[in-house]
């Protein structure tokens, strides 16, 4: 994992999921640590969990958590967030350069209101200077179910206990 370009980073946090309640709750803690304007990082190959951990973000903050899908196709989509505001959940494997602009999406980053959680965030990595960065890697692990590894920036208040 490497840190975002302009990112100070803070700790990191290595967490094993066994199974796919794991990961939604896993989440929901992360729910727990985001603040207005922040912008999660999602990494790790196909099928390895981005977004069903997207939809215990989703619970817990508020939206409707078995809406979520992969916007593989719809590559943005957006959820409303029970107390306010919008989650942005992006799907950028597809996405280059020249079609990032398209989506409207760097426009929404860091904005007040929006919280971003983004798959396959490569492409917008030269726009991430100026926002608050969550990252998360996930992996399959050794024995089986799935590892993640969290960078949260620094004094972000964390509490994580898998299901």
């Amino acid at each position: 994992m490497s840190a975002s370009p302009g990112a100070s980073v803070g700790e990191v946090i290595e967490v094993a999921l066994p199974d796919v309640a794991a990961m939604v709750a896993l989440g929901v803690a992360i729910a727990g640590a985001l603040q207005d304007g922040d912008v999660l990082l999602l990494r790790g190959e196909l099928g390895v969990g981005k977004t069903t951990l997207v939809m215990g973000l989703a619970a817990g903050l508020g939206c409707d958590g078995a809406a979520v899908r992969s916007p593989t196709f719809s590559l943005v989509d957006e959820h409303a967030r029970g107390g306010g505001g919008v989650l942005l959940h992006a799907d950028l494997y597809r996405v280059d350069a020249d079609g990032l602009p398209g989506l409207g999406l760097v426009e929404e980053l860091g904005r007040e209101g929006v919280i971003a959680a983004l798959e396959w965030p490569a492409v917008v990595a030269p726009f991430l200077d100026a926002v608050s960065v969550v990252e998360v890697d996930l992996a399959t692990a050794a024995g089986g179910g799935r590892c993640a590894k969290i960078v949260l920036p620094p004094g972000r208040p964390w509490s994580f206990a898998p299901a």
